[in-house]
């Protein structure tokens, strides 16, 4: 064990792989501190969030068996 940490390739290899997986976490977390969640998002808009206009998507679909045709 004390080769394997003597060894100037592995070291660099677990220095590498430490810095990635440092790299990966700061990305992560600066994406998800300038992100906006549903509920946020839905707080802010609730009319587009749960279609309380004139013109709903929800008035696109009818449940109406006798309005499609058959």
């Amino acid at each position: 064990m004390k080769e394997l940490f003597g060894n100037e390739k592995f070291r660099r290899m677990v220095f590498f792989i430490m810095l990635g997986i440092l790299l990966i976490g700061l990305i992560t977390a600066v994406s998800r501190s300038n992100s906006e969640t549903l509920t946020e998002y839905a707080q802010r808009n609730p009319e587009a969030a749960y279609a309380e206009t004139d013109s709903s998507w929800k008035d696109a679909y009818t449940t109406d068996v006798s309005s499609n045709g058959q």
